[in-house]
């Protein structure tokens, strides 16, 4: 794509991340995952991509301190799609007890 050229957003065919183009879930991700933890040793029964899912949002919610992005929580909760902040309770608990030990 040129400089100063416009992208043009596209709809998305479902509200998954790893979706495939019909909106369907890619389950050749869930094969490649399985397949790291198996090589690095892991039981493949206890990785999942939620797991995946709840390690980024926890890495956005930390503060910057300790390395995280210290994104604010209502617009984490947006970007995970979660109508209450219910939803991200066990994130905010994380974080504030790594902040809390931190200090």
């Amino acid at each position: 794509m040129r400089p100063g050229t416009v992208r043009k957003a596209t709809p998305r065919a479902s509200k998954l991340l790893f979706g495939t183009a019909t909106g369907k879930p890619d389950y050749h991700l869930w094969g490649r995952l399985k397949s790291i933890a198996r090589r690095a040793g892991l039981d493949p029964a206890t990785v999942w991509m939620h797991k995946l899912r709840a390690t980024t949002a926890t890495t956005w919610l930390r503060s910057k301190e300790l390395g995280g992005k210290g994104w604010d929580i209502g617009f984490v909760r947006q970007q995970l799609g979660h109508d209450d902040y219910k939803s991200i309770e066990a994130y905010i608990a994380i974080v504030r007890n790594e902040e809390l030990a931190l200090h």
